[in-house]
């Protein structure tokens, strides 16, 4: 994504200073950038979820691995053309992006498809995937704390030391928690 932002950069600083190709430009990392946004929450969400099934119901979600990848990756893709219909990828405030304003008029004038975009392809399921992500994550650390640790006699916890399967499991979650 940093790439994709020093182009943005670059395209800023030489925009309208030359050849209308810089629009193509503005173009592909518009769309190279809201895809890799989208890639990077889908991979994050389907992490999340592998992490969530194997953590607190013991599920093996091998084999799943090429759904993951093929979906993070296709669907983005999809989505991430819309724009191209509506024709709202541009320069946005200073990056080319969804453009939700018309900056050429005085005051800017809102584009009201740009802004539904917006909140629609990346606002949105952004908000979404950080709620539902975060249960899963207090979800997983209640779980996997009250595995870790059992009560005892006189209600003291003591660790479990005889379940060494559970144990296993625990070490190999906690680093990813």
């Amino acid at each position: 994504n940093g790439a994709f932002l020093i182009m943005d950069l670059a395209f800023e600083k030489y925009y309208g200073a030359g050849p209308a190709s810089l629009d193509y430009l503005c173009l592909a990392t518009a769309y190279l950038t809201q895809f890799s946004l989208l890639v990077k929450l889908f991979f994050t969400i389907w992490l999340t979820f592998h992490l969530f099934c194997f953590a607190v119901y013991h599920k093996n979600m091998k084999g799943l691995e090429i759904l993951y990848i093929v979906t993070a990756i296709v669907i983005p893709a999809g989505i991430a053309v819309v724009p191209f219909f509506t024709k709202t990828y541009g320069l946005s405030k200073g990056w080319c992006w969804i453009m939700n304003a018309n900056d050429s008029s005085c005051p800017p004038a809102p584009i009201k498809i740009g802004i539904i975009e917006q909140f629609a392809m990346w606002y949105g399921p952004a908000l979404v995937a950080f709620v539902l992500e975060s249960g899963a994550m207090v979800t997983l650390l209640v779980t996997l704390g009250c595995r870790a640790y059992r009560k005892g006699g006189g209600g003291v916890s003591e660790p479990l030391v005889g379940q060494s399967v559970h144990r296993k499991a625990l070490k190999q979650m906690l680093p990813l928690v």
